[in-house]
């Protein structure tokens, strides 16, 4: 199996492309991802591919040049910081 490429900034949190195999969330899975901040705008239904699969998931699309609301954010660090509590790894 191909491993996703997972590039950790800290004990919990890891940044990474979008997943686009159920090898991919299945390598996730294998280096101690649960939960996935989805970003994807345009695979609308990637967010539900991933719920499927076990993952705790935030999805918060955003379209490329483009940048949420000062609120948007807020809300998506206050699960980051639930998740992270909750002992989630996160994508």
């Amino acid at each position: 199996m191909t491993e996703y490429t997972l590039t950790w900034i800290c004990d919990h949190l890891a940044v990474g492309h979008a997943p686009m195999s159920f090898t991919d969330l299945d390598s996730i899975r294998d280096q101690g991802v649960t939960a996935i901040v989805n970003l994807c705008a345009e695979y609308s239904d990637l967010h539900q591919i991933e719920k499927g699969n076990g993952f705790e998931v935030y999805y918060l699309p955003v379209f490329d040049e483009c940048a949420p609301d000062m609120t948007t954010m807020e809300a998506c660090l206050d699960w980051l910081v639930q998740a992270i509590g909750k002992g989630h790894k996160i994508l």
